[in-house]
């Protein structure tokens, strides 16, 4: 059956930051079902699936009636690509033939469906083969101002740029991956990447394209929700 927009949630069990960081709780509920609701909102999305390989995750998933698939092993381990788990789901167990795929990490809280959706109608409407969120880097954090450590010494990773461009007036602006992306399902298959080119996108502030990966961004997740209707 022909449709057009599935949205992917991925949560594996496995994370490093925090245990389980997909279960983690925002707002009284797990990360997966905040994302879950959020897509909801978007009458453009045809279905919502999680792809996971942990039966915790798939408990909430049906307890909330989130459908699913049952990741497999390979594609579930630290160093798995997810490049490589999109290529197999889409390829060996979606039936059905979208021609959109969007992609929604449970780890970015704050989508909403005014994004999702400028996201979406830019795809439909353009030549792009991705649409991606992107967030302006702080000047603290541009490529350029980055350090490294060895031998219990810092260093710049580019002494040569950083010393080219000392200051905030002298660099061009830097962009973060906002962490929501969506694809051409059929130039997915081909170039085996969700940012399939030419890749669009859409600007966003830092709240809405805030990524949990540790535990002080939980923190600062919770404080969010409590202090701003976002």
């Amino acid at each position: 059956m022909k449709k057009n927009i599935l949205a992917i949630i991925p949560a594996r069990g496995g994370s490093k930051g925090i245990r389980l960081k997909n279960l983690q709780k925002l707002n009284n509920y797990p990360l997966i079902i905040n994302t879950f609701f959020r897509l909801k909102k978007s009458s453009k999305i045809d279905n919502i699936i999680c792809s996971t390989d942990n039966r915790k995750i798939i408990k909430i998933c049906k307890y909330h009636k989130l459908n699913f698939i049952k990741r497999k092993k390979k594609y579930s381990l630290d160093n798995s690509n997810i490049n490589d788990t999109l290529f197999d789901v889409l390829k060996n167990q979606i039936s059905d033939d979208y021609k959109y795929i969007l992609l929604a990490q449970p780890t970015n809280p704050f989508i909403n469906k005014k994004i999702i959706d400028k996201l979406l109608t830019k795809i439909e409407t353009s030549k792009f083969n991705s649409v991606q969120t992107i967030v302006e880097t702080p000047h603290i954090y541009h490529p350029i101002n980055q350090r490294y450590i060895s031998k219990n010494k810092v260093y710049f990773s580019n002494k040569n740029l950083r010393e080219k461009y000392f200051n905030k007036q002298k660099k061009n602006k830097s962009f973060s991956f906002g962490n929501l992306v969506v694809f051409n399902k059929k130039e997915f298959l081909i170039q085996k990447n969700v940012f399939c080119e030419p890749s669009g996108y859409e600007i966003i502030d830092k709240f809405h394209g805030l990524d949990i990966d540790f535990k002080d961004d939980l923190t600062l997740a919770n404080i969010i929700v409590k202090n701003l209707n976002i």
